[in-house]
Protein backbone atom coordinates (compact mmCIF):
# COMPACT_ATOMS: atom_id res chain seq x y z
CA UNK A 1 0.00 0.00 0.00
CA UNK A 2 2.85 2.10 0.21
CA UNK A 3 4.43 2.44 -2.64
CA UNK A 4 0.64 3.10 -4.10
CA UNK A 5 0.95 5.79 -2.00
CA UNK A 6 4.39 7.15 -2.99
CA UNK A 7 3.51 6.76 -6.86
CA UNK A 8 -0.09 9.01 -6.33
CA UNK A 9 2.45 11.64 -4.55
CA UNK A 10 4.87 11.58 -6.96
CA UNK A 11 2.25 11.65 -9.81
CA UNK A 12 0.60 14.52 -7.94
CA UNK A 13 3.58 16.20 -7.50
CA UNK A 14 4.87 15.93 -11.06
CA UNK A 15 1.35 17.50 -12.20
CA UNK A 16 1.47 20.56 -10.13
CA UNK A 17 4.82 21.44 -11.13
CA UNK A 18 3.77 20.61 -14.56
CA UNK A 19 0.78 22.73 -14.14
CA UNK A 20 2.90 25.83 -12.61
CA UNK A 21 5.13 25.70 -15.66
CA UNK A 22 2.35 26.11 -17.79
CA UNK A 23 0.77 28.49 -15.94
CA UNK A 24 3.71 31.10 -15.67
CA UNK A 25 4.75 30.72 -19.41
CA UNK A 26 1.02 31.30 -20.50
CA UNK A 27 1.69 34.30 -18.17
CA UNK A 28 4.90 35.74 -19.96
CA UNK A 29 3.19 35.26 -23.18
CA UNK A 30 0.36 37.10 -22.34
CA UNK A 31 2.10 39.87 -21.20
CA UNK A 32 4.65 39.85 -24.41
CA UNK A 33 1.56 39.81 -26.36
CA UNK A 34 -0.47 42.52 -24.45
CA UNK A 35 2.76 44.41 -25.14
CA UNK A 36 2.87 43.76 -28.51
CA UNK A 37 -0.59 44.75 -29.66
CA UNK A 38 -1.47 48.04 -27.75
CA UNK A 39 -3.52 49.66 -29.53
CA UNK A 40 -5.51 47.12 -31.38
CA UNK A 41 -9.19 45.87 -30.89
CA UNK A 42 -10.05 45.73 -27.22
CA UNK A 43 -12.07 42.44 -28.56
CA UNK A 44 -8.79 40.69 -29.54
CA UNK A 45 -7.71 38.16 -27.09
CA UNK A 46 -3.85 37.16 -26.48
CA UNK A 47 -3.72 32.99 -26.83
CA UNK A 48 -0.86 31.05 -27.03
CA UNK A 49 0.58 31.75 -30.70
CA UNK A 50 1.02 27.97 -31.39
CA UNK A 51 4.46 28.91 -33.24
CA UNK A 52 5.88 31.23 -30.52
CA UNK A 53 9.45 29.97 -28.90
CA UNK A 54 8.27 29.79 -25.45
CA UNK A 55 5.65 27.38 -26.32
CA UNK A 56 8.24 25.35 -27.97
CA UNK A 57 11.24 25.38 -25.83
CA UNK A 58 8.17 23.92 -23.08
CA UNK A 59 7.23 20.66 -25.92
CA UNK A 60 10.44 18.40 -24.76
CA UNK A 61 9.45 19.34 -21.04
CA UNK A 62 5.63 18.16 -21.94
CA UNK A 63 6.62 15.09 -23.70
CA UNK A 64 8.86 13.92 -20.80
CA UNK A 65 5.84 14.70 -18.47
CA UNK A 66 3.26 12.78 -20.21
CA UNK A 67 5.64 9.94 -20.76
CA UNK A 68 6.74 9.98 -17.11
CA UNK A 69 3.50 9.76 -15.86
CA UNK A 70 2.29 7.17 -18.08
CA UNK A 71 5.40 4.93 -17.47
CA UNK A 72 4.63 5.37 -13.89
CA UNK A 73 1.52 4.27 -13.99
CA UNK A 74 2.22 1.20 -15.97
CA UNK A 75 5.68 0.42 -13.73
CA UNK A 76 3.27 0.75 -10.47
CA UNK A 77 0.71 -2.05 -12.29
CA UNK A 78 3.77 -4.47 -13.27
CA UNK A 79 5.31 -4.40 -10.57
CA UNK A 80 1.74 -5.60 -8.70
CA UNK A 81 0.41 -8.55 -10.85
CA UNK A 82 2.04 -11.02 -8.28
CA UNK A 83 -0.49 -9.13 -5.83
CA UNK A 84 -3.89 -8.66 -7.79
CA UNK A 85 -4.71 -9.34 -11.67
CA UNK A 86 -6.60 -6.41 -13.79
CA UNK A 87 -9.48 -8.19 -15.32
CA UNK A 88 -10.32 -6.47 -19.80
CA UNK A 89 -12.38 -4.14 -18.42
CA UNK A 90 -9.04 -2.13 -16.44
CA UNK A 91 -6.62 -3.28 -19.42
CA UNK A 92 -9.01 -1.29 -21.55
CA UNK A 93 -8.88 1.65 -19.14
CA UNK A 94 -5.01 1.52 -18.97
CA UNK A 95 -5.03 1.43 -22.54
CA UNK A 96 -7.54 4.70 -23.35
CA UNK A 97 -4.88 6.30 -20.98
CA UNK A 98 -1.72 5.20 -22.89
CA UNK A 99 -3.16 6.06 -26.25
CA UNK A 100 -4.11 9.47 -25.13
CA UNK A 101 -0.80 10.41 -23.83
CA UNK A 102 0.06 8.66 -27.28
CA UNK A 103 -1.54 11.32 -28.44
CA UNK A 104 -0.56 14.13 -26.14
CA UNK A 105 2.62 13.32 -27.71
CA UNK A 106 1.96 13.22 -31.23
CA UNK A 107 0.24 16.54 -31.16
CA UNK A 108 2.85 18.82 -29.37
CA UNK A 109 5.28 17.16 -31.78
CA UNK A 110 3.22 18.32 -34.64
CA UNK A 111 2.64 21.58 -32.65
CA UNK A 112 6.54 22.16 -32.53
CA UNK A 113 6.36 21.15 -36.41
CA UNK A 114 3.73 23.95 -37.07
CA UNK A 115 1.34 21.73 -38.60
CA UNK A 116 -1.64 22.34 -36.32
CA UNK A 117 -4.50 24.13 -37.82
CA UNK A 118 -7.54 25.92 -37.16
CA UNK A 119 -10.65 25.13 -38.68
CA UNK A 120 -11.97 28.13 -40.46
CA UNK A 121 -14.90 28.40 -38.83
CA UNK A 122 -13.22 28.95 -35.50
CA UNK A 123 -10.76 31.72 -37.52
CA UNK A 124 -12.79 34.83 -36.35
CA UNK A 125 -14.11 33.54 -32.89
CA UNK A 126 -11.76 34.55 -29.88
CA UNK A 127 -10.50 31.51 -27.33
CA UNK A 128 -12.80 32.79 -24.74
CA UNK A 129 -16.07 32.99 -26.85
CA UNK A 130 -15.79 30.00 -28.38
CA UNK A 131 -18.46 26.99 -27.14
CA UNK A 132 -17.81 23.48 -26.20
CA UNK A 133 -18.97 22.80 -29.87
CA UNK A 134 -16.37 24.59 -31.04
CA UNK A 135 -13.71 23.26 -28.84
CA UNK A 136 -15.08 19.92 -30.03
CA UNK A 137 -14.47 21.05 -33.98
CA UNK A 138 -10.94 21.82 -32.64
CA UNK A 139 -10.40 18.84 -31.06
CA UNK A 140 -11.27 16.75 -34.21
CA UNK A 141 -9.01 18.67 -36.43
CA UNK A 142 -6.34 18.28 -34.56
CA UNK A 143 -7.10 14.40 -34.44
CA UNK A 144 -7.26 14.35 -38.11
CA UNK A 145 -3.73 16.21 -37.87
CA UNK A 146 -2.15 13.83 -34.95
CA UNK A 147 -2.96 10.77 -37.16
CA UNK A 148 -1.77 12.15 -40.58
CA UNK A 149 1.43 13.60 -38.56
CA UNK A 150 2.65 9.94 -36.96
CA UNK A 151 4.71 8.65 -40.25
CA UNK A 152 6.08 11.90 -39.58
CA UNK A 153 7.26 11.19 -36.22
CA UNK A 154 8.26 7.37 -37.10
CA UNK A 155 10.40 8.77 -40.11
CA UNK A 156 11.86 11.13 -38.38
CA UNK A 157 13.26 9.07 -35.41
CA UNK A 158 13.02 11.93 -32.77
CA UNK A 159 12.31 12.08 -28.88
CA UNK A 160 8.75 11.99 -29.82
CA UNK A 161 9.23 8.63 -31.04
CA UNK A 162 11.19 7.34 -28.40
CA UNK A 163 8.62 8.50 -26.13
CA UNK A 164 6.05 6.31 -28.08
CA UNK A 165 7.94 3.37 -27.76
CA UNK A 166 8.36 3.63 -24.16
CA UNK A 167 4.86 4.08 -23.46
CA UNK A 168 3.43 1.27 -26.20
CA UNK A 169 6.64 -1.48 -24.66
CA UNK A 170 5.42 -0.34 -21.44
CA UNK A 171 1.59 -1.16 -21.94
CA UNK A 172 2.27 -4.33 -23.75
CA UNK A 173 4.56 -5.19 -20.60
CA UNK A 174 1.21 -4.32 -18.10
CA UNK A 175 -0.67 -6.80 -20.96
CA UNK A 176 1.58 -9.67 -20.07
CA UNK A 177 2.04 -8.87 -16.19
CA UNK A 178 -1.36 -9.56 -15.86
CA UNK A 179 -1.92 -12.52 -17.95
CA UNK A 180 -4.39 -10.34 -20.08
CA UNK A 181 -2.89 -11.30 -23.42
Amino acid sequence: MSTLLWIILAVFLASVTYLAGVRRGRRQLESRTEATTVGALSTSTSVLPVDSARYKERIPDEHFWFSAITLSLNAFLISHAQQWRIDVFPALWVGFLNLYALYLVVHRAASHAGKLVTPTALLDRPQRDRTYQDKWTETKCNLHTVLSHVPFVICEGSGALFYILCIVTSYFAVLFAHRVL
